[in-house]
């Protein structure tokens, strides 16, 4: 009896080793998958700013000279 239970006990070790191999290489896919997740989202973040602003019509222009912006006030010394 001593026997078969010895045995018993190595076959649940055995299996007990397979599922901490199983469970370890799971972690590892997920901690990989995780990392690509990562730089996938920070590559669309830039993208995505990048075309915002590339698309983004201005909201004001400003003259290159202060003496365009005199010619288009109204005269007031009349």
């Amino acid at each position: 009896m001593a026997v078969s239970r010895c045995k018993q006990c190595e076959e649940q070790k055995n299996t007990l080793r397979q599922h901490e191999d199983t469970i370890t290489q799971l972690l590892e896919i997920i901690a990989v998958t995780n990392r690509k997740l990562a730089e996938l989202e920070e590559k669309h973040f830039k993208l995505e700013k990048d075309s915002f602003f590339q698309h983004q019509a201005p909201r004001f222009t400003v003259p290159p000279q202060a003496s365009h912006v005199s010619s288009m006030l109204p005269r007031l010394n009349k």
